[in-house]
């Protein structure tokens, strides 16, 4: 009943969003409004199947998110979720290596933003997608592009991949565009499957944590934010897991936690605090190692992956980001540092009320 009830919370947020923008186009009003009633019936019969059929949580939750995904996929136009446009070359880039290319190569055809808007679902986009999403491939030019230099790839590797795998299919560039979010999605999905999988108690908590509307929002898009918030929840399922099981801890589930959070701490670093619930599994479970030396080897990993994913740019003179403006480096702070400062003092008078208010 839950999981219904936020089913359906999140099916009148997606509705609010797509009412956002005005439409005179009867086909993109009925797709709409077609959109919201299966959102509500798939809330419906999630409920009935958790409750009657008794279908194990984990797959339920793995099927949900991905349905429910899918949809946000469907109605949210490209380039509108926050800097999709940015994350999108990003991959592309990314996937140039995965298909042995040189890293700036690109094809004009799939960079055709034409009828996208940055940061705004359009109905221009939708009229596009109808018309366009079948259409074969449009010949381009090579191109070069703009490259942005990103200190931790794995971050984008399931982007990547979709689009390499479009690119080696001659995907036309909306095919190619709905690939790499598709990829992307699935990952998250897969780590909702397996944290709710893992949980020994209160499945359904993880299982609403992964189904939280942003969380679907940032997952079916570009945003590494996916990566980021899939991989968090999954260390948090295996802590928690590791604190209620009783049974001396295995070397597979040591190295369970072990490669989770090596792979995670680099995604977003203020994550990484996670581990300090590392500290709350019992020691009893700890038969073979002393906790202190296995819980700060876990740690270790983790702050050695941030080292030599993040210090070489932080470190770095010439840094830039995607506009080509320097980072906040400690060589750029040491340089300017009331530039720095007057930079954060107008964040925070611009954006205080806002968090306050969210």
């Amino acid at each position: 009943m839950i999981i219904g009830g936020l089913l359906f919370i999140t099916s009148l947020w997606l509705f609010a969003k797509l009412e956002g923008f005005s439409t005179g186009n009867e086909e993109i009003r009925a797709f709409i409004w077609v959109t919201h009633f299966i959102m509500l019936g798939t809330a419906g019969f999630l409920a009935w199947v958790t409750v009657k059929a008794k279908w194990p949580l984990d797959k339920c939750a793995f099927l949900t998110v991905l349905f429910i995904g899918l949809i946000f996929m469907a109605v949210i136009t490209p380039l509108s979720p926050p800097d999709e446009g940015r994350h999108y070359k990003v991959s592309y880039e990314l996937s140039n290596y995965l298909l042995f290319r040189d890293r700036s190569a690109g094809n004009s055809a799939d960079f055709d933003f034409h009828d996208l808007v940055i940061h705004e679902n359009v109905s221009s986009g939708y009229e596009r997608i109808m018309h366009e999403i079948w259409q074969p491939r449009a010949s381009g030019e090579e191109i070069t592009t703009e490259t942005w230099l990103i200190s931790y790839p794995l971050m984008y590797l399931p982007q990547a991949l979709g689009l390499a795998l479009g690119r080696l299919c001659g995907a036309n560039f909306l095919i190619l565009f709905y690939l790499g979010r598709l990829f992307n999605h699935l990952f998250y999905s897969f780590c909702v499957y397996f944290a709710v999988k893992r949980a020994p108690k209160h499945q359904a908590l993880f299982f609403a944590a992964g189904m939280l509307p942003m969380a679907l929002h940032q997952a079916s898009s570009y945003s590494y934010d996916a990566f980021t918030n899939g991989m968090s929840l999954l260390l948090i399922s295996l802590i928690y897991a590791a604190m209620r099981n009783e049974k001396p801890m295995g070397e597979k589930e040591y190295g369970a936690l072990l490669a989770v959070g090596a792979f995670q701490a680099p995604a977003k670093v203020g994550y990484a605090l996670i581990a300090v619930m590392l500290f709350l599994i019992p020691k009893e479970r700890f038969e073979k190692l002393q906790k202190k030396a296995a819980v700060w080897g876990i740690i270790l990993v983790m702050t050695l992956m941030i080292a030599v994913f993040w210090v070489p740019s932080l470190l770095s003179g010439n840094a830039v980001n995607y506009r080509y403006e320097e980072l906040y480096t400690l060589e750029d702070i040491k340089a300017r540092p009331l530039k720095v400062f007057e930079i954060f003092a107008s964040t925070m008078e611009d954006s205080i009320s806002g968090w306050i208010r969210q």
